[in-house]
């Protein structure tokens, strides 16, 4: 449930902030209250609640916003909303139309008339997006944006229109008489889990368990290599759960020095050492209550920090550093790491069993791109179509660059394949077709050096040699144990046409230690055979 509020003026903020004085908690929505209101009140007051403006420019935009670059020039960082854009955007598409207007002496200094014909169909870019000016009403085709404040300060777009939606003029019936006609906008919830783009039976699988997960309150530890999408299956998994209203606050446990990781998650109460708060500061639990505690890289947590936290999954409540008061919360943790933390596969990695036993509730493995190839191609077009639509663009990628993408090794995983697409998005320039030319020169080379190192019959199946360890090779015959398992898992996912999941079960191993020993054994699959990489 939320509460829909139509207060205006200065009544605003002294709402929102009684409203968390008094420990309120459902979320508050109101259209038109944009950042420059939720600025003033501040963060405290402000985290959780929804609002609707058509201006939210990316970080990756605001560079090249010369609306906010003038603002800020005059006013300092100061907050921007949909309306103070809406007349500049104006300013600059009456000096469209006056110039063309300049052009026609005969009708200098330009009617109302004149402009009013000048604006129909008028396209006007702006950094949020295409403007158009609708010819009947002369109202501007706009963009609408809901988002959330962040706990942090930050605004989460929650939801965009597919295109700018057209005006409608108040009061307005269709022509039989009845209620105006809806907007042609889909507005059914979004399924979050059909933002991860691709269709393998290993994504499937991956998504399959979370969907699962996000029905329940249970911990969640996603593992996988950096890249491959942890931060975005935790974001999926805390959207679909009964907590997608909540709050959803992300920590790097080995950005934070081991110091200061304690204070971030519990907080602290004011004079608790040297530079503190005067007032204390909130940990992430409690920001979080209510919604989900991401916690990336869970590995590198100090030992001592583990034993509160295993305390604080049991209790469900915290205490801040240097306080004594108990304050109860509510979170659902969701755990990431890029390393094995099992207690059976690294006995000496210093994470606690208990912890990992009590994490480990819902486990997903993510693999690897190199593992699901057929994604590839799912994962570039979506990148491609969010740059296309960022930049009002039709760029597509040449089918030479779409094969060489796939046979490409991906050691960056979905993160390296993005930055990749990106890069030769802009580097293109005006060209609309996106080749090899335009993209880092370590997929071509990389392609090619690796090529030549894989020997293959002419019937397509790799050798002895190469795919079989050396069997042939010294020792009287005698194979060696490393060889015999490489043998055996290169031919299990060689016969199982590289569904990993069959081909655990063939070797009677977990998909996840069949991953690891892949990875270990360099065991490299390709699009016809897995093979022995050279050099380990």
């Amino acid at each position: 449930m939320v509460v829909f509020s139509t207060l205006v003026g200065k009544s605003i903020p002294a709402f929102y902030k009684q409203y968390r004085l008094a420990n309120l908690r459902n979320p508050i929505v109101r259209p038109i209250t944009s950042e420059v209101e939720f600025h003033s009140m501040g963060v405290e007051s402000a985290a959780g609640h929804y609002f609707a403006d058509g201006r939210l420019v990316p970080p990756s935009q605001a560079v090249r916003d010369p609306f906010a670059l003038e603002y800020q020039r005059c006013y300092g960082e100061k907050p921007i909303n949909g309306m103070m854009e809406s007349v500049y955007d104006a300013i600059q598409m009456l000096g469209q139309c006056y110039g063309e207007a300049r052009c026609d002496t005969a009708t200098w200094p330009p009617t109302r008339e004149t402009v009013s014909c000048l604006l129909k169909e008028l396209v006007h870019d702006t950094p949020t997006g295409r403007v158009v000016i609708d010819s009947r009403t002369q109202h501007a085709w706009l963009w609408a944006r809901i988002a959330r404040i962040a706990p942090e300060g930050g605004v989460d777009e929650i939801w965009k229109s597919p295109g700018p939606m057209p005006p409608r003029p108040f009061g307005e019936r269709t022509d039989h008489g009845g209620l105006p006609t809806p907007l042609p906008l889909d507005l059914r919830p979004i399924d979050p889990f059909n933002e991860l783009a691709g269709s393998s039976g290993m994504l499937s699988e991956c998504v399959q368990v979370a969907r699962v997960a996000a029905g329940t309150a249970c911990p969640v530890l996603l593992v996988g290599e950096t890249g491959t999408g942890k931060e975005l299956f935790a974001k999926a998994i805390h959207r679909a759960s009964g907590r997608g209203k909540g709050p959803f606050v992300p920590i790097n446990c080995a950005a934070i020095p081991r110091d200061l990781i304690a204070t971030e998650l519990f907080g602290y109460e004011g004079g608790a050492f040297t530079g503190a708060a005067k007032d204390g500061k909130k940990g992430k639990f409690e920001l979080a209550s209510g919604g989900t505690l991401f916690l990336d890289e869970i590995g590198q947590m100090s030992h001592e920090v583990q034993v509160i936290l295993l305390r604080v999954l049991q209790e469900n409540e915290v205490f801040r550093v240097g306080g004594g008061r108990k304050i109860d919360v509510d979170v659902r943790i969701i755990a990431a790491t890029n390393a094995e933390i099992s207690p059976e596969a690294q006995p000496s990695n210093g994470f606690r069993s208990d912890l990992y036993y009590r994490l480990n509730v819902f486990r997903i493995d993510l693999p690897a791109l190199r593992f699901r190839r057929e994604d590839i191609k799912d994962i570039s077009e979506a990148i491609l179509a969010r740059l296309n639509q960022a930049e009002n663009s039709h760029k597509i990628l040449s089918d030479e660059a779409m094969a060489t993408m796939l046979r490409y090794h991906w050691p960056g995983n979905v993160r390296e394949l993005e930055n990749s697409i990106k890069r030769a998005f802009y580097m293109a320039g005006d060209e609309r077709i996106l080749g090899l030319s335009h993209s880092p020169k370590c997929i071509a080379e990389t392609l090619a050096s690796s090529s030549g190192s894989k020997a293959v019959d002419p019937s397509g199946t790799p050798t002895r040699d190469s795919c079989w360890g050396n069997r042939v090779a010294g020792n009287d015959g005698v194979v060696s144990l490393q060889s015999t398992e490489k043998a055996a898992i290169a031919r299990a996912i060689a016969v199982s046409g590289h569904n990993m999941s069959r081909a655990s079960r063939m070797l009677g191993i977990s998909r996840s230690t069949l991953y690891r020993k892949v990875d270990t054994l360099s065991i490299a699959v390709t699009d016809d055979f897995p093979f022995i990489s050279a050099g380990r």
